[in-house]
């Protein structure tokens, strides 16, 4: 659709699963300036250290407004680099779209918690689980060097020694990890439909075939993260895309599946705002889904899929 500067096909997919007014509604957010969303670290200090730091935010000429769906998260505009902002390098805050920050408050961590990420790079979720946990520890894994030194190098600047990162096919399983988990956070790969906003090269490199790859790849990797998690512990599984294959379809494959997996839907942890409960797919509020441009009027984030799910 050149409208939109979108491949056909793209346009089609939205058309077909969103009808027209939502499909343009999302396709036209894609195409819309973007805040650099932060999240101020409760472990730098108390609410009056974050309002120090907010103020020298705002003496170096940055815009900053109070995001309405985390209390310590801030869009900001008139950003010259992220490394220029007050309180980089003493890690007083963390580079993340506020539906990721979501899935992690969705996933109900506790300060003694024991989390493991499977597919964890740039370490985003880590860090931020990592300080929920900050008495508890936080097991990061990707595939790649590459990967795992960004992990670390977010760990390092944000001051998170609760955290260890090492390299991991999530594809294999480690008996070392098995029920050793009190929460397993499950961000798996995806096409990256709800994020074209930021990353716009995805919608030139994904194929339409890619969606079945990517969600039959998903339900190997969930057979083996489910058992990492403990008795009574969670697993979250959540995609930055749109698709119902790659989510709503995979929801219900965990569940089809509760024999082999031993997981069963749980409602999402206390962080999904008020205004957000409306948007969860079901009664019992165990899955959600965000499509980039809604709620209309609300600050724009990634189309994002997050839901939960127990062991029992």
């Amino acid at each position: 659709m050149v409208r939109y500067s979108v491949p056909e096909w793209i346009a089609s997919y939205f058309l077909k699963s969103f009808g027209i007014e939502r499909a343009e509604r999302i396709l036209a957010s894609y195409l819309m300036e973007r805040p650099v969303t932060v999240r101020y670290l409760t472990v730098r200090g108390d609410k009056a250290a974050e309002e120090k730091w907010m103020s020298e935010v705002k003496a170096a000429g940055i815009s900053a407004v109070p995001n309405p769906y985390y209390e310590h998260a801030y869009d900001l505009t008139g950003v010259d680099g992220v490394a220029k902002i007050p309180g980089y390098d003493e890690g007083m805050f963390a580079v993340q779209d506020i539906s990721s920050m979501l899935a992690v408050l969705c996933a109900g961590i506790r300060s003694e918690d024991v989390v493991v990420d499977v597919c964890a790079a740039p370490g985003g979720k880590s860090c931020f689980a990592a300080e929920l946990a900050h008495k508890g520890k936080v097991l990061s894994f990707d595939l790649s060097d590459g990967k795992i030194d960004l992990i670390k190098d977010n760990a390092k600047r944000l001051k998170l020694d609760n955290l260890k990162a090492e390299v991991h096919d999530a594809l294999e399983f480690d008996d070392s990890l098995e029920a050793s988990a009190d929460v397993v956070i499950c961000d798996l790969p995806c096409s990256g439909l709800g994020v074209i906003g930021r990353k716009p090269d995805i919608k030139f490199r994904v194929k339409p075939e890619d969606i079945t790859e990517l969600a039959e790849l998903q339900r190997n990797i969930l057979v083996n993260a489910a058992r990492y998690v403990k008795h009574g512990g969670r697993l979250i599984f959540s995609t930055c895309t749109v698709s119902r294959e790659e989510n709503e379809d995979n929801r219900r494959w965990i569940i089809d599946n509760e024999e082999l997996l031993h997981l069963k839907p749980a409602k999402l942890g206390e962080g999904l705002p008020e205004s957000l409960i409306k948007m969860t797919g079901d009664d019992e509020g165990t899955y959600v889904r965000f499509l980039t441009g809604e709620p209309e009027g609300m600050p724009l984030m990634d189309g994002f899929f997050v839901s939960a799910f127990i062991k029992e």
